[in-house]
């Protein structure tokens, strides 16, 4: 398994934050065979979509969004994330590593940003990411 930690801050782009990164390898120490693999960066620095006004839109991160180090191509892959809101951004990480070869089996979050109070805040959340299809320019699925 790799575990691929994503950068809470986009314009800190050359930094993994240190709640990802600790994450990352939180998940990583369950299997003795895992490697952590920091590899996702904007090639330019981008708004915080929370604070700044920045975007979620898998349309408009997916043309920023690069690999900065080889991806292993026989290995299954778990995108590790701080906080998940519309999925956006993790959408356009899987893209990116599924054309690189990438098995991506797995997001991990460490906390889902619901829209309405829920009954149970520390509850364990499934959600489905629909698919980025950056030729459409649109989510599938």
């Amino acid at each position: 398994m790799v575990t691929t930690p994503f950068f809470a801050r986009p314009a800190r782009r050359w930094k993994t934050s240190a709640s990802c990164a600790a994450l990352a390898d939180a998940i990583a120490v369950c299997d003795e065979d895992a490697t952590v693999s920091d590899i996702l960066r904007f090639d330019q620095p981008m708004a915080a979509a929370n604070d700044e006004g920045g975007t979620r839109d898998p349309v408009l991160i997916y043309p920023r969004l690069k690999v900065i180090d080889r991806v292993y191509k026989t290995r299954p892959y778990v995108i590790v994330d701080d906080v998940l809101t519309s999925g956006g951004h993790i959408a356009a990480g899987i893209t990116i590593l599924r054309e690189q070869g990438a098995d991506v089996d797995l997001v991990v979050c460490g906390v889902s940003a619901e829209k309405f109070p829920v009954d149970d805040p520390f509850a364990k959340v499934d959600r489905t990411i629909p698919d980025f299809d950056p030729s459409l320019g649109y989510w599938v699925g």
